[in-house]
């Protein structure tokens, strides 16, 4: 029996749960992600693969998951949601295409090229003093 039906049926026992949550590429428990993101995401978005995540619905995981459209969140608890999701996915091969073509432009902007280029950017367009504040404070020291 696929893992899906398992949880369905409530016949998966507790190290087969642990084992379909860990192919989800998240897990996590009511409450406990409001600031998670998983860095193992970024790699699936890179590879255009898309994400089935486990999180509560006002957690940026869950936010990212919709604005980016690159997967289905499921809140966490809902064992029959998560098994109806991925056998709808499991017959669905070009929405899964669109998830991972999703996904992979919403990693675009976590590469380390664009993040770098952009924070040399805000750098170089902070104003710029001749003379640093401590140096110049020290300056009229010794010539006051």
């Amino acid at each position: 029996m696929a893992i899906p039906q398992l949880l369905r049926a409530g016949r998966a026992g507790r190290a087969a749960r642990r084992v379909a949550l860990g192919q989800l590429r998240s897990a996590q428990q009511r409450g406990t992600g409001a600031f998670f993101f998983p860095s193992k995401l970024l790699r699936s978005l890179a590879l255009a693969r898309p994400v089935v995540t486990v999180a509560d619905v006002e957690s940026e995981l869950a936010r990212a998951v919709s604005r980016g459209g690159f997967g289905v969140n499921v809140p966490p608890g809902d064992a029959p949601q998560l098994a109806r999701v991925l056998d709808e996915l499991a017959v669905a091969p070009e929405r899964l295409q669109v998830f991972g073509a999703a996904g992979r432009r919403f990693g675009e902007q976590f590469e380390l090229s664009k993040m770098l280029r952009e924070f040399s950017e805000k750098l170089e367009s902070l104003p710029q003093t001749k003379t640093p504040p401590a140096t110049a404070k020290r300056e009229c020291e010794v010539t006051g």
